[in-house]
C-alpha cells in the first residue's frame, strides 16, 4: 500500500509539475511562422528554425518515405531556460532537443553547438513522423529504441550521435560495449544508453550503425519495410517479411559486415 501511494504521488506531482509548466510559461509566437513558440531571449534560435523548416521536413519525407500525416498540427516550443524546458517537455533537461507527437522542444542546451540546430530539428521531426502514424503508444511500445534512434541519427545526418565516431563505436563493439537488436519497445518505453550502460551518443551511433546496414543491404527492401511499419504491421513480421531474416540474424550479418 505505501509503495502504491508513493507511486500515486509521484504521477500526481510530475502531473501538477506538467500542468503548472503548460499554464504559466509565456511563449512569443514567431510572427513570419506561428508554429513556432520561443521564450524571450530565444528569437534568434526561432528564426533560425524558421529558416531550416521547410529542408527539414523534405529530409524527413524523402528518406522516411511518406508525408507527414499532419504535419499542420506540429508546434516548435524553444526554451531560454533549461529547468523550464526540463518542465514543459517532461525529460531530463541534457539533451539538446525532444519531441512527442506533435510537439518539437528546443533546449538552451543547443547554444553550445548552435550549428547542429537544423540537425536537430530534422532528428526531432523523424521522431514525431513515426509518431503521428503509429500513435505515442504504438510508437513505445511496438518498436525498439535503436530503430527509432537509428532512423532519426541517419536521416539528420547525424544528430546526436556526433561525439562517436564509426571507429570507436567499434572498438566499444568488441569490447562487448554494444546493443542489441530488439524488435519490441515496452509498456514503459524504449531502450536507452542508459540500459546498456553507455553514453547516449554511443547509443545513437551504433543504432545509425545498424539502420545504415538495413538500408545499405537492401534499400527499396528497407523502405517497403518501413511503410510496413507506418500500416502498423508489427516490427518483427515486418522485417522477417522483407529480408527473410530475423533482426536477429541480420544483426549478426551486420557484425560479421563489420568484422566484429
Amino acid at each position: 500500500m505505501k509503495t502504491i501511494f508513493v507511486v500515486a504521488l509521484a504521477l500526481f506531482s510530475t502531473s501538477c509539475s506538467l500542468l503548472y509548466a503548460r499554464f504559466s510559461y509565456e511563449f512569443n509566437q514567431y510572427a513570419p511562422q506561428s508554429r513556432i513558440h520561443y521564450q524571450d531571449g530565444a528569437e534568434d534560435l526561432a528564426q533560425a528554425v524558421a529558416m531550416h523548416w521547410n529542408n527539414s521536413v523534405s529530409m524527413v519525407e524523402n528518406q522516411q518515405y511518406a508525408s507527414f500525416k499532419n504535419i499542420e498540427d506540429v508546434k516548435v516550443y524553444i526554451f531560454n531556460d533549461v529547468k523550464k524546458y526540463a518542465a514543459f517537455s517532461n525529460t531530463s533537461g541534457k539533451g539538446r532537443g525532444s519531441s512527442t507527437t506533435n510537439e518539437i522542444y528546443i533546449s538552451p542546451a543547443i547554444r553550445e553547438r548552435e550549428h547542429t540546430l537544423a540537425a536537430i530539428l530534422t532528428h526531432e521531426l523523424s521522431h514525431v513522423h513515426l509518431r503521428q502514424y503509429l500513435g505515442t503508444w504504438s510508437y513505445a511500445t511496438r518498436l525498439p529504441g535503436w530503430f527509432v534512434e537509428g532512423v532519426a541519427v541517419v536521416v539528420s545526418g547525424g544528430a546526436g550521435a556526433e561525439d562517436v565516431g564509426v571507429d570507436e563505436a567499434k572498438s566499444a563493439m568488441k569490447n562487448g560495449h554494444i546493443i542489441q537488436p530488439l524488435v519490441t519497445g515496452t509498456w514503459s518505453g524504449h531502450e536507452n544508453a542508459s540500459d546498456y550502460d553507455m553514453k547516449p551518443h554511443m547509443f545513437y551511433r551504433q543504432s545509425a550503425m545498424f539502420v545504415h546496414y538495413l538500408r545499405d543491404y537492401n534499400e527499396a527492401g528497407f523502405q517497403e519495410f518501413y511503410l510496413k511499419l507506418l500500416n502498423k504491421q508489427s516490427f518483427e513480421s515486418a522485417i522477417q517479411a522483407v529480408y527473410g531474416a530475423t533482426a536477429e540474424q541480420l544483426w549478426s550479418q551486420h557484425l560479421v559486415a563489420m568484422d566484429i
